[in-house]
């Protein structure tokens, strides 16, 4: 029935999620040291699938930098990091990681959409 549906549900959703952050977080773990662009992968995809809240907002935020850490160039961390700056209302912060990005691949028509309203929010 729908009612026992809508009680079950949330049980799966939250069943797999928790199974797609174990993959990621072995993902992470197993990612080669010498290998700077699949370790950052690793890092983004694993900051990725994390549950958006306040909780994990940091975790995400640190690992995505590890990620820049690593592969300076890494269009996903970069945006993610915009992303998660914006959400923190740190749009000075959420501009300059949107400039680099535009700077990296200008033809990323969004960033320059991303990055005009960034500009108009930060002080």
């Amino acid at each position: 029935s729908i009612c026992a549906l809508a009680q079950v549900l949330p049980l799966y959703n939250a069943t797999q999620t928790a199974r797609g952050q174990e993959m990621h977080q072995d993902a992470y773990d197993q990612a080669p040291q010498w290998d700077p662009l699949q370790r950052a992968t690793a890092c983004c995809t694993l900051a990725a699938s994390l549950p958006d809240d306040l909780k994990n907002r940091s975790k995400a935020l640190a690992l995505f930098n590890e990620a820049l850490r690593l592969c300076p160039s890494h269009m996903p961390s970069l945006m993610h990091v915009a992303k998660l700056y914006t959400a923190r209302k740190e749009h000075v912060k959420a501009e300059q990681a949107l400039h680099k990005a535009y700077h990296i691949n200008p033809t990323i028509h969004e960033l320059e959409e991303d990055l005009a309203q960034a500009r108009k929010l930060a002080p």
